[in-house]
């Protein structure tokens, strides 16, 4: 077993390293799982990927979809990287946004956008734009407005406010507890919900009042939810 998964990081390695020097590129194959599960190899090609990321996001302005597909598979693996790292590539990651036209597969690219918030109040354009908000990415810019947290409350909770009065239209469960756990990490207390018929907003405040603004920002995401209703440890 320990041989097979070796033969798979060299080859993903391989593919990696494919995307980063040609964007463009046709991989065989687009699964990285192994790298991105594996913080040595993915660590150390770090620099590599922040620089395919950014040429894919040079490439992608336009409907080229190989470039989009390429940039989002290393956009997902660069936002794997552990939060010193990551945030130490902060003003690479904002200027590529900040490039990023409309229908850039930028906005598209779900983990990365949640995990913006780490770069703290410089990314609140960003993760309050109404690209990163949209369903298609499941509302992932409510888990950049949690990992920025109780700075950023005066531009955050409107949009908050708002998303959480109107969750019970056609939001899930899900992303009404991401509202929920962002709200109480950046310092709102959460107002009772209209058409609140099964008492969720009870079983929440159960689930997570451990949550608070000195909360780490790893409870924002849903492995951190997750392990808090479990052990109401935050």
């Amino acid at each position: 077993m320990k041989a097979v998964r070796q033969l798979a990081l060299l080859e993903q390695l391989k593919t990696i390293d494919a995307m980063v020097a040609d964007p463009l590129t046709r991989p065989v194959k687009w699964q990285v799982g192994v790298v991105a599960s594996d913080p040595e190899s993915l660590n150390s090609r770090a620099d590599l990927i922040v620089a395919g990321v950014e040429e894919a996001a040079r490439l992608g302005q336009g409907s080229e979809y190989r470039a989009s597909d390429n940039g989002r598979t290393l956009a997902g693996l660069l936002a794997r990287l552990p939060r010193d790292l990551f945030i130490g590539y902060g003003p690479r990651i904002l200027a590529i946004y900040k490039k990023a036209g409309d229908q850039h597969w930028l906005w598209k690219a779900e983990s990365l956008l949640r995990r913006l918030g780490d770069l703290g109040l410089e990314a609140l354009p960003y993760v309050l734009d109404r690209r990163a908000l949209l369903p298609t990415v499941n509302a992932a810019g409510i888990e950049g407005l949690c990992r920025i947290g109780q700075p950023g409350k005066s531009s955050a909770e409107p949009t908050l406010l708002r998303m959480w009065r109107n969750s019970m239209e056609g939001s899930s469960r899900d992303v009404r507890a991401a509202i929920f756990v962002a709200m109480r990490r950046i310092g709102i207390t959460p107002p009772p919900l209209s058409g609140d018929r099964f008492g969720e907003v009870g079983k929440f405040e159960a689930q997570w009042s451990s949550v608070t603004p000195r909360s780490p920002s790893d409870v924002c995401s849903w492995e951190g939810r997750t392990r808090i209703s479990m052990t109401g440890n935050n």
